[in-house]
């Protein structure tokens, strides 16, 4: 059973959850989505939820067992400069330059506001 079949049949909890992510996380999270445009939002973060907490709870497990068979993984992923890796971080990139924009749109625009009322306020 897949995480989205799994999500339809599991009933939602009607605890809502709002936050706002600092500015890489968030470029990542629209990189995802532009990579997954068939899912939605609430599904990717149930997605990435699930996934970090299962991250967490086997590296909870693994901490208290002692590690006499170790071996190290001699199989790591080679990420190469073409397909989805480099495709997630250029999304990265788009996305975080275009926050960086917003933000400091935002705040000219602000400090614009300010000197007007400092203007205001030395007027007679």
């Amino acid at each position: 059973m897949t995480l989205q079949t799994k999500m339809r049949s599991e009933r939602l909890s009607t605890k809502r959850y709002c936050c706002q992510l600092p500015h890489t996380l968030a470029a990542k999270f629209e990189a995802v989505c532009d990579m997954h445009p068939q899912k939605t939002r609430a599904h990717l973060i149930a997605d990435l939820l699930a996934l970090g907490l299962t991250q967490v709870t086997s590296a909870a497990q693994v901490a208290f067992t002692p590690d006499m068979n170790f071996l190290p993984d001699r199989h790591q992923a080679i990420y190469l400069l073409n397909g989805p890796f480099s495709e997630f971080h250029e999304l990265v990139f788009k996305h975080h330059t275009a926050m960086e924009r917003a933000l400091s749109k935002d705040e000219i625009d602000m400090r614009d506001e300010q000197s007007v009322d400092m203007l205001e306020d030395r007027s007679p």
